[in-house]
């Protein structure tokens, strides 16, 4: 089995329609992605539905960073079989994260 950590950073410019949160989904299928980051997501509340239509099942944990109005907005989500994302720092456009091998991870 790959364990290769794997990153995936993207601009999705808006994660409100459905048909685009299909389009990222099927793309980051293709990726082997263990830690996706969605910038310019425009949303204010981000639920784990959101994350599931968006990225699948999958990435089974995530934080983020609320959109202002319809500007901004980070989405982190992450394999926990893969990697830990731990001690979050929020500011007005950054999250930052510590990121670790998940225990058990060759």
């Amino acid at each position: 089995m790959d364990h290769k950590l794997r990153l995936v950073v993207w601009n999705v410019s808006g994660l409100n329609a459905c048909a685009r949160r299909t389009e990222i989904r099927s793309l980051i299928g293709t990726t082997s992605a263990s830690i996706v980051c969605l910038q310019e997501t425009k949303m204010e509340l981000i639920c784990s539905s959101v994350v599931l239509d968006t990225l699948g099942s999958e990435f089974d944990d995530y934080t983020y960073l609320p959109a202002q109005g319809t500007r901004g907005g980070i989405l982190l989500a992450w394999k926990s079989r893969v990697v830990t994302i731990t001690d979050p720092l929020f500011t007005m456009n950054v999250l930052t994260t510590k990121v670790t091998a998940a225990t058990g991870t060759p």
